[in-house]
């Protein structure tokens, strides 16, 4: 049985939410933004935890449904260092 792509199935945030969201954080880190555009800035910042928590719940499934580890497998951590890092 063939993978199926999971990046069909994962969402993305809107680019033009993301912007108004970017500048409405500024806005609230500088002290300048108004109650109105604070309304705005929580239902965004709702909206992209929702989007996440979705996509989450998408990937989980695809893992166990498509990706089971071997038996006895346990997960581990790999740290690397981007060669631009090493300049």
């Amino acid at each position: 049985m063939a993978d199926k792509n999971i990046f069909s199935e994962v969402e993305t945030f809107p680019a033009a939410k993301q912007r108004r969201m970017d500048a409405l954080l500024d806005k609230n880190n500088e002290g300048t933004i108004t109650p109105k555009e604070l309304v705005a800035l929580e239902k965004l910042v709702a909206e992209a935890e929702s989007l996440m928590v979705e996509n989450s719940k998408r990937l989980a499934k695809f893992a166990r449904t498509n990706h089971a580890p071997p038996p006895g497998a346990v997960p581990v951590t790999v740290w690397v260092t981007p060669a631009s890092a090493r300049r």
